[in-house]
């Protein structure tokens, strides 16, 4: 994720969204055996915050994917309330 702050583009030193888009990839193009993979994602690195997430896939006998899991670390850097008309 990128956002602009004071005219700087900032980057989330971890991104989960991306993440999960790379299970639909890898299941697109790499076409992986039945059973348990796991990946070790790391980024945010050059930004000085380095981060790790987990995704794991489970493929099943037909060669779908039947479950994806992915997991991390989190630091709240902001809240907010979304209101809803």
């Amino acid at each position: 994720m990128f956002w602009n702050v004071a005219g700087a583009v900032r980057e989330d030193p971890a991104t989960g969204s991306a993440a999960a888009s790379l299970a639909c990839a890898i299941m697109a193009f790499d076409a992986p055996m039945e059973g348990k993979h796991t990946l070790a994602l790391e980024q945010g690195h050059a930004m000085g915050r380095p981060s790790l997430l987990h995704l794991e896939l489970e493929v099943d006998a037909s060669g779908a994917l039947s479950l994806m899991r992915l997991a991390g670390d989190a630091v709240l850097v902001a809240e907010g309330t979304l209101f809803l008309e």
